[in-house]
């Protein structure tokens, strides 16, 4: 089966990266996939590569809608994959021996360089988020759909945000049971719930009938430093020690 890697990654190359927004940043993203599960590969393959269209900035970002599509990645939990960027933090995820947190730590922040090196700040996640558990890690986006181009205005990017994180809500029950927590007054947390990088690797890793430690750092693309956990993202770590099912342990660039 490894022999069609070549071939899935020139496929993917040619129907996603073929145009000027990433023809910076594609070569250096997957000069790391060939180290990947040929799982992960033909997944995303079926899921993001075939039909896609490159007609509209929106089908390039989302090319399933708002709503994405769930993958079954090996020794992970399934996965809501909508946004390029999340398809991108799934590739990311290299299945080496001997990894530490220090070479995944600095692999995070290669994946934020690379990320901006495809687009404009502007039209990029704003975090990105790397968990570790005792057994796997995973790296995760927070939601960006785009910016306004042709027909796609800044209200229709804002909307399609706004779904794209409740799809996100729909499918992680930590996330869903905290949604009725309210905001303290003067809270930054501006975003939707669903929105955060923390959202998808949490959710991945977490424990099925016991709980897990997971050990989560996010890191902003703008300057590429450590951000805190945001009061949302609190509530559903308290939400996940709660079900029994994963406490989360921050961790930090630089310790």
């Amino acid at each position: 089966m490894y022999n069609r890697i070549p071939f899935l990654l020139k496929t993917l190359k040619k129907k996603i990266f073929n145009n000027n927004m990433y023809n910076k940043g594609y070569i250096l993203v997957y000069a790391r996939v060939n180290s990947l599960n040929y799982l992960i590969i033909k997944s995303l393959h079926n899921v993001y590569i075939e039909n896609i269209s490159l007609k509209s900035i929106e089908k390039i970002h989302t090319p399933f809608g708002t709503k994405g599509k769930i993958i079954n990645p090996p020794d992970l939990r399934p996965i809501l994959i909508i946004t390029i960027w999340d398809a991108l933090c799934l590739l990311w995820m290299c299945y080496e021996k001997n990894i530490t947190n220090e070479s995944l730590i600095e692999d995070l922040r290669n994946l934020a360089v690379k990320f901006k090196l495809m687009e404009a700040l502007c039209n990029l996640p704003t975090t990105t988020n790397l968990t570790i558990s005792e057994d796997c890690f995973m790296f995760g986006a927070s939601i960006c759909i785009g910016i306004p181009k042709h027909k796609l205005t800044r209200k229709n990017i804002q909307e399609n945000n706004a779904s794209a994180a409740s799809a996100r809500v729909d499918v992680i029950p930590s996330i869903k049971g905290s949604t009725h927590v309210e905001m303290p007054p003067g809270s930054i947390c501006g975003h939707p719930w669903g929105n955060c990088s923390e959202a998808t690797p949490w959710e991945a890793l977490r424990g099925e009938d016991c709980s897990v430690e997971l050990n989560s750092l996010t890191i902003t693309l703008k300057d590429l430093e450590e951000k805190e956990i945001c009061y949302k993202c609190n509530e559903v770590a308290k939400t996940m020690k709660s079900m029994g099912v994963a406490k989360v342990v921050p961790m930090h660039l630089f310790p």
